[in-house]
C-alpha cells in the first residue's frame, strides 16, 4: 500500500472536477469553496498528526515515543540514527527469519554506501552474511539483529570487515612472498597487505 498523498489546494481540485454548467456560476462556486476550505482545514490536520507519529518524520519525544512502541530505546542516538534502529527494530518484530528478511535487516542497519551484503546457506542448518565497509557500532547492532532474527535450531555466521572488499585478507596465488596490497597478512602499519576481517556465530 503506497503513502498517502497530501493535497494543498482542495480548491483547485474540486473546481477542476466541476462541469462546465458550473463553473460559470459565482453562488455555486461561493458555496463550494465554504465546503472545500473545511476539508482543507481538516486534512492539514489529519497530515499534521500523521506526520508527528510518522517515523520517517517524527522528531524528538515523538520519536521517542515510536521507539517506546516498537520496544528500543534511544540511548542517547540522534534522531537520524534512532529512526534506523526504530525502523531495524520493526523489521525484527516481523521477522520469522527467511533469508530475504535477513538481508532486508541487514541492508537497514548498513551504511548506504556499503556494498550488498551477501548471504550463504551452509548445510543442513546453517548460513552466513557478510558484509563489508563497516564501523564497530555497526558490527555490533548487525551482529545483535542477526543473531535475535535466527530461527531457532539455526546457526548464523556474521562475517564482515572494517574495510573495502578489494582489501581484505587473502592468501598468497603461490609459494612466493606477495607484496600487493590485496595479498597475505598486512604490516602494522596496516598500510600493505590484506586486512583481516571478522567472525561472529550465534552458536
Amino acid at each position: 500500500m503506497s503513502d498517502p498523498v497530501e493535497n494543498n489546494d482542495r480548491q483547485a481540485t474540486a473546481a477542476s472536477l466541476l462541469i462546465d454548467l458550473f463553473r460559470e456560476k459565482p453562488l455555486f462556486l461561493n458555496l463550494l469553496s465554504s465546503y472545500v476550505e473545511q476539508t482543507q482545514e481538516l486534512e492539514n490536520e489529519i497530515f499534521e498528526l500523521r506526520n508527528a507519529f510518522w517515523v520517517d518524520t517524527a522528531i524528538g519525544a515523538q520519536l521517542d515515543g515510536i521507539g517506546q512502541i516498537v520496544g528500543i530505546t534511544r540511548e542517547g542516538a540522534s534522531d537520524t540514527v534512532y529512526r534506523i534502529r526504530i525502523k531495524a527494530r520493526i523489521l525484527i518484530n516481523l521477522s520469522s527469519g527467511t533469508p530475504n528478511q535477513i538481508l532486508e535487516l541487514v541492508r537497514a542497519l548498513s551504511p548506504a554506501s556499503a556494498p550488498d551484503p551477501t548471504y550463504t546457506p551452509w548445510f543442513p542448518a546453517s548460513f552466513a552474511i557478510g558484509v563489508t565497509e563497516l564501523t564497530l557500532t555497526e558490527v555490533a547492532e548487525i551482529s545483535d539483529a542477526i543473531i535475535e532474527t535466527t530461527p531457532l535450531g539455526v546457526r548464523s555466521n556474521f562475517i564482515y570487515s572494517l574495510d573495502t572488499n578489494a582489501n581484505m585478507f587473502q592468501f598468497s596465488s603461490d609459494a612466493s612472498s606477495q607484496t600487493s596490497a590485496v595479498q597475505g597478512f598486512a604490516n602494522l602499519a596496516q598500510t600493505t597487505g590484506g586486512k583481516l576481517s571478522g567472525v561472529i556465530t550465534n552458536g
